[in-house]
């Protein structure tokens, strides 16, 4: 049953990025204070680890999809790219997307890795 909830959040807390629309920052059927009640727990959701060397070989022929991810909503845990910040922000593909739709390697919080598709996770308060 967690599975099905946690599932359920990240479904609905990491909406597609769109460049040309503003999202809200709470769902239309969630109180802010639901919101952020539930919304650090979906963390939990998210791939739990992702190796170093998957993060450097990430390069320029791959898809990026990015999924805003709690916005609004202070977190305290730094998703599964806690501690990698030094191979993320060395490698020039994926600094350079994240700057393009304008994001920081800060703002990642989580990374999962497909074939060739990486969703990029990414937070703003």
């Amino acid at each position: 049953m967690l599975k099905i909830l946690a599932a359920f959040a990240i479904a609905i807390l990491a909406m597609p990025v769109l460049p040309a629309l503003a999202l809200p920052l709470t769902p239309p059927f969630m109180s802010a204070a639901e919101y952020e009640k539930i919304c650090p727990s979906a963390l939990d959701g998210l791939p739990r680890n992702v190796p170093r060397e998957a993060i450097a070989a990430i390069g320029p022929h791959t898809q990026f999809v990015f999924h805003s991810f709690c916005r609004g909503v202070k977190l305290h845990q730094l998703g599964n790219v806690a501690g990698i910040g030094r191979t993320i922000r060395a490698n020039a593909t994926l600094r350079g997307v994240l700057e393009a739709h304008g994001w920081t390697t800060d703002s990642l919080i989580s990374v999962q890795i497909r074939g060739n598709r990486v969703d990029l996770y990414v937070h703003r308060n």
